[in-house]
């Protein structure tokens, strides 16, 4: 009887080498391996450590970059709201994500949420203007008022609007009140007459915010109405001023556009990997 010889297995050094090269081409496209034949038994243990690696990785930017980044991002969103529904500038929250935003890791995937970066340029945008905005729409106010004794009676440096509110409190609204709603882009008389509130004074002022003067409201409101739109028209043309309006009216938008990017990872990694 005749033994049947069976020879080992045996790869030759060019053989070898070709197979260095499918197994660098398979790990270098981990998408497409889940379609390779069964006949490449060898690379399985590869391609199965491959694989791993890559859901590694993918949940550690998950954990490490993209959940904490999505938090953060949630919290400024929602100053943003709810400054504007009490037509003050927003507060924004940016330790936390500015620390995001300087680790290796996020300079590495940055790329795959351009939202963010342009979320973070508007807020430093608005961050870094909005003083000299300010200080320009008191010079507006200023100078509009003191241009027009024969309309508003007293010389002074600004305006506030008093009266009551829903509870029958005495609301006093000067200074930076005003000034926002110039850099916001709203009528503060008309802003705070739907929220309810009674307005029955416009003050007129000294820099410190001290009466000089008081107009009854609303039998001299056309008044009002005179200042305010000649301060509209004054901010219209003013550089830093439309800058921060600018960036105030972008806000919204891209704060809904980076928290929809940053989701969309977390959503998808989880997704296909657990």
């Amino acid at each position: 009887m005749v033994a049947t010889i069976v020879k080992p297995f045996g790869i030759s050094a060019v053989s070898g080498s070709v197979l260095v090269f499918l197994e660098t081409i398979f790990l270098g496209s981990l998408p497409t391996l889940a379609l390779a034949a069964t006949f490449v038994g060898p690379f399985v243990p590869l391609i199965t450590g491959g694989l791993g690696h890559r859901r590694a990785t993918a949940l550690e930017d998950v954990q490490m970059v993209y959940e904490p980044l999505y938090e953060e991002i949630k919290k400024n969103k929602e100053h943003i709201q709810s400054a504007k529904n009490y037509g003050q500038l927003p507060m924004f929250e940016r330790p936390k994500i500015d620390q995001i935003r300087l680790a290796a890791r996020y300079s590495i995937l940055k790329g795959q949420t351009p939202a963010v970066e342009e979320l973070c340029k508007t807020m430093d945008s608005i961050s870094n203007n909005q003083g000299g905005a300010h200080m320009t729409a008191r010079r507006i106010i200023a100078e509009i008022v003191r241009g027009n004794p024969s309309i508003f009676r007293y010389e002074g440096d600004g305006i506030a609007l008093r009266g009551k509110n829903t509870e029958g409190s005495e609301v006093n609204f000067a200074g930076g009140w005003i000034t926002n709603g110039l850099l916001l882009k709203f009528d503060p008389l008309s802003h705070f007459k739907q929220q309810g509130i009674n307005i029955t004074n416009m003050d007129i002022t000294d820099k410190t915010n001290n009466i000089k003067g008081t107009l009854q409201l609303p039998m001299e409101e056309q008044k009002y109405h005179f200042l305010w739109e000649n301060v509209e028209k004054r901010a219209k043309e003013d550089v830093q001023i439309m800058k921060v309006r600018n960036a105030l009216s972008a806000l919204p938008s891209l704060a809904n556009e980076a928290e929809g990017q940053v989701f969309d990872k977390i959503r998808k990694t989880r997704g296909i990997f657990w």
